[in-house]
């Protein structure tokens, strides 16, 4: 019985392949879509779960709260862990992670790290990273000691092993290797190239541990068991009262501790001085979102052309119900035909799923690999789609068609064709109400990313390129002597020398700064070492006071100068009002000499915060220069040459400020971009869905439309009013979709401190983008039909 339902219904599919293709393509690229995001999807999920203790490891973070509100630090003091571990028995382990960075040798190879942490003993015992070469217990016990990743090795070492070799640091400090690590899991919010021994960092810094206010690394402890962490969180404010309070001068505010589940950490945390990367949760919803969408279009599709081509198969079923057919037998023949189907657009999407996965990596910037077809999940849960989407579509016929009278099925009239096409309407609506959410949701983040990179961020961004040489010593003593040398070159137009230059990162401390009551208020405010040219060199205005200057010495160290946002929250009202206000800065007393505009440091994402400039001896890492060439490369190549021959120990690296700045939007740029790619595969696979549709009715009203053109219609009447029903039917999704596309995206606009308001202009573009999609999408079959022989639409039976 099942051979010969499959002969037949490979036969219909022979005899109307045109439709067949239509039918499989439209679900292949739904299913195919869906497929892809959702590897995208648990990609993003998996972050840090793959430590075998994932779900018993905790990061340790902070909520500080000062005048200006609470500030969440994913950051924390070095005492903390070893007293948790020391206080709490539940806390089997309490690791400790500190950035380092700085140039490392090894013969004639040099190159500056950035992706070092100083890390304890035994973090081998908490996270679960492998080892090459060394032991995991007594890897990163000895002072000096550093363990590099396999590529990390592999640049300076090639492929011997380099356990026991050493690699010189900033010139001064030699540290053995102990240990090469396998090559890291890419979906971790802690990437790193190495790890050095932290019981280094004491040797360097003897008081790197006494401040309790200095959140300087990454506190992460190891729960046994079973063991309620929200149980361990309850105690640590006794704990913070306890061990934290006496090292706090009167007034201090101590902060409040808190645990983070570590794989919750990418997509949830959010927090200041974040490791690494972090995900979007809202990104991901609407990427989930998007893949739901394109399914249930590519479904509607499919359900709404079956249904369509059901009316032609009518007189099909009339006949085999005269010849003796049983209901059960037709039941079987469609279910088991539009199943078919359905499976061979399952088959199809696993294949160009495959074939695409390089294009959709690269344009995720996510390393997702292996074959589609080796994930069970995928391929079990859109099979059982697949199935599921099949049934749905073949019941229409098979039910309805096959519970039919012959007499008044071969006559083509009755109940059926009516509840057909009200079906075949409530999925066109439905399919071009989502395509309008799509597009109207595309509009919106182009416009929000054209908006944030068009905004004036308060200094020069072009042609501004920042040098980092990492705090090096012997370049910040002789840095007058360096500026001047670039100043020398004729496409140089300014230099200066800060801690952080925009878009970079940002640091914060705490000082006191006489309010408007005269009083001494602890702040906390952004830091920007600076020295005298920095202002002019980024063209940053003042609007109250004075900026440094080299006639006045005690400047360095001695005066301070505020943002507008900083004046604000101090309580005054004009900016004058803060000039030659007293402060304190780490113990020594200044004046606040001036106020300069608001200028942006972060993306705009987050509000101008409350900023202080001051100088302070050797505590800067950027050299930046202003320049003015029409001759990029070659500048650069002297510029380099120029380097190399005043700090010969420093490699010349560099970045564009405005590339730097603009950075902190790739991942809405990159979110743009696959969005509307996928956003119009939902609006083609609609379209071809509507083109198959028009397909049929047109057949169908083959003999009607002759008639008009009998009695004198032209072919532009009958287009138009061909077309009129369909125009309708997408004002009518128009109009449901926008109020649904208008609160998601209104939602997603709410991660920006600055954003765009969604206006009507908008929502009109999209509108017309559908219009004219649905316009040049019928135009074809109905201009086609419209201007056919009338005598021979006549003879249509």
């Amino acid at each position: 019985m099942l051979k010969n339902y499959l002969k037949i219904a490979l036969r219909n599919l022979q005899r109307h392949k045109g439709f067949a293709f239509i039918y499989v393509l439209g679900l292949a690229i739904g299913i195919t879509c869906c497929l892809l995001i959702a590897l995208y999807v648990q990609y993003e999920t998996s972050y840090d779960r793959h430590h075998e203790k994932a779900d018993r490891i905790f990061r340790v973070v902070l909520d500080d709260s000062t005048f200006m509100g609470v500030r969440a630090s994913a950051s924390t003091p070095l005492a903390l862990a070893p007293h948790l571990q020391h206080d709490f028995p539940e806390v089997l382990h309490g690791v400790r992670f500190r950035k380092a960075g700085g140039v490392f040798q090894h013969d004639d190879q040099l190159f500056q790290e950035k992706r070092l942490y100083y890390a304890d003993s035994t973090i081998f015992e908490v996270f679960s990273w492998p080892l090459l070469h060394g032991h995991p217990r007594n890897a990163l016990t000895a002072p000096y000691s550093i363990v590099l990743t396999q590529e990390m090795a592999r640049k300076y070492f090639g492929a011997s092993n380099p356990v026991g070799k050493t690699l010189t640091k900033d010139g001064h400090t030699t540290f053995t290797v102990t240990g090469v690590l396998e090559t890291l899991s890419p979906n971790t919010h802690l990437p790193f190239d190495g790890l050095l021994s932290y019981a280094t960092l004491p040797l360097l810094s003897p008081n790197v541990e006494r401040d309790w206010t200095a959140y300087l690394g990454y506190t992460f402890v190891l729960l046994p068991e079973g063991h309620n962490p929200r149980a361990l969180e309850a105690k640590l404010p006794a704990f913070v009262a306890q061990r934290v309070g006496p090292h706090l001068q009167q007034g201090r505010v101590p902060y409040r501790l808190l645990l983070q589940p570590l794989p919750d950490i990418y997509l949830h945390s959010h927090r200041g001085s974040e490791a690494g990367p972090q995900g979007n949760v809202v990104n991901l919803f609407l990427f989930s979102l998007l893949a739901l969408f394109i399914l249930l279009i590519a479904c509607a599709n499919f359900v709404n052309l079956v249904t369509a081509s059901a009316i032609e198969r009518a007189k099909e079923v009339g006949v085999r119900k005269v010849v003796g057919a049983q209901r059960r037998q037709l039941v079987g023949q469609f279910l088991s035909e539009f199943v078919l189907l359905a499976l061979l657009a399952t088959v199809l999407a696993f294949v160009l799923a495959d074939l695409v996965l390089p294009v959709f990596r690269t344009f995720t910037d996510r390393p997702l690999v292996g074959t589609i077809w080796a994930r069970p999940i995928f391929s079990a849960t859109l099979l059982g789609l697949a199935l599921s989407v099949g049934v749905i579509a073949g019941g229409y016929p098979a039910l309805v068609l096959s519970r039919a009278k012959p007499v008044a099925v071969l006559k083509g009239s009755g109940r059926t064709s009516r509840q057909s096409a009200g079906l075949r309407k409530g999925l066109v609506v439905f399919q071009f109400g989502i395509s309008v959410v799509l597009i109207i949701g595309t509009l919106v983040i182009y416009e929000q990313l054209r908006y944030m990179r068009s905004q004036d961020l308060g200094f020069r961004q072009q042609q501004m390129l920042a040098v980092d040489f990492s705090w090096d010593d012997k370049v910040q003593q002789q840095a007058d002597v360096i500026k001047q040398e670039f100043l020398r070159h004729p496409a140089i137009e300014a230099a200066t020398m800060s801690n952080l230059t925009p878009g970079s990162g940002t640091t914060y401390s705490r000082l006191e700064v006489q309010n408007r009551d005269a009083v001494m208020q602890e702040v906390r405010l952004y830091n920007y070492v600076v020295d005298f040219d920095f202002l002019e060199t980024y063209e940053i205005d003042i609007v109250a006071g004075r900026a440094v200057s080299r006639e006045r010495p005690t400047d360095v160290g001695q005066a301070l100068i505020l943002n507008e946002t900083a004046v604000t929250l101090l309580g005054y009202a004009a900016p004058e009002e803060a000039v030659g206000k007293s402060c304190s800065l780490w113990g020594t007393p200044c004046q606040v000499i001036g106020v300069v505009r608001d200028f942006h440091m972060e993306s705009l994402r987050s509000r101008v915060h409350p900023a202080a400039l001051f100088m302070y001896p050797n505590y800067t890492r950027y050299l930046s220069l202003q320049l003015n060439t029409n001759d990029m490369r070659s500048t650069l190549v002297d510029l380099k040459d120029r380097w190399l021959g005043l700090v010969p120990h420093r490699p010349f690296i560099y970045h564009f400020v405005d590339e730097k700045f603009n950075a902190q939007y790739q991942t809405e740029a990159r979110f743009g971009q696959v969005f509307l790619i996928f956003a119009g595969l939902a609006v083609f696979v609609a379209c071809l869905g509507l083109f198959g549709l028009v397909t049929f009715m047109t057949k169908q009203r083959t003999k009607e439309i002759g008639v008009h053109r009998v009695f004198g219609a032209s072919i532009m009447h009958i287009v138009v009013v061909f077309s009129g029903e369909f125009v309708r039917l997408v004002g009518a999704a128009f109009m449901l979709a926008v109020p649904i596309a208008y609160m998601i995206m209104k939602q997603w606009l709410t991660g920006f401190a600055y954003r765009i308001d969604i206006g009507l202009g908008t929502l009109a573009l999209a509108g017309g983008i559908v219009l004219v999609v649905t316009l040049v999408t019928i135009s074809y079959q109905s201009i086609k039909a419209a201007s056919a022989n009338p005598i021979e639409a006549l003879r249509y039976e």
